[in-house]
């Protein structure tokens, strides 16, 4: 349990930052950045 919350709270943390990275390199496209998860 312990290690699956850690996990978890990896990828949160890794998502945030891509997400931050592709929001100050296309701040306008918003779009382009649900595209590159889907």
């Amino acid at each position: 349990m312990d290690k699956q919350q850690r996990g978890v709270q990896v990828i949160r943390i890794w998502l945030g930052v891509t997400m931050l990275i592709h929001g100050v390199m296309k701040v306008t496209s918003l779009e382009d950045t649900l595209a590159f998860f889907a």
